[in-house]
């Protein structure tokens, strides 16, 4: 939870100074954009004013379980914090963007790690290879994001993209 929450936290809380001064000037479009997760559907069942829903049960092994209830928290850390980071920009009237994307299925470093523990790593590493995404691909959202001009009614502040 921490190294996937804390670090973007810390990263844009030590940069928003500058990103507002840069956002005052005429013309610039700043924008903080922050990289979500496939598994952010997952989210969709939360309620978050009850407590059955922070302690949805889950159908499947207690390892899997235990595994979607660290991933949610990670995700829904990095999720509930944009969107409050949205808002407070918004009652400031600050003109720096927060958005949210999704960089859908990736073989990142993490999964390619992951993949290594496993008995021959190379077949697991070039058969997930065919139904996910390389980094560079995973990348295009957030670059898109970043390159939208604010006409599109798809891109608001605090949107998930």
């Amino acid at each position: 939870l921490s190294l996937s929450y804390l670090g973007p936290y810390i990263f844009t809380r030590t940069l928003l100074p500058l990103l507002e001064s840069t956002a005052s000037l005429p013309g610039p479009d700043v924008r903080i954009i922050n990289a979500s997760f496939l598994q952010l559907a997952c989210l969709a069942y939360l309620d978050y004013g009850s407590k059955e829903a922070w302690n949805h049960p889950f159908r499947c092994t207690l390892l899997f379980t235990l595994l979607c209830k660290l991933k949610i928290c990670r995700i829904l850390a990095v999720y509930l914090w944009t969107n409050d980071l949205a808002r407070c920009l918004s009652e400031e009237q600050s003109k720096v963007m927060v958005l949210i994307t999704h960089p859908d299925a990736i073989l990142s470093g993490g999964a390619i790690f992951s993949l290594n523990s496993l008995p021959y790593p190379p077949f697991w590493i070039w058969s997930l290879g065919f139904v996910l995404h390389p980094q560079t691909r995973g990348a295009y959202t957030s670059v898109f994001a970043a390159c939208m001009s604010r006409d599109n009614p798809n891109i608001t502040h605090g949107a998930y993209i």
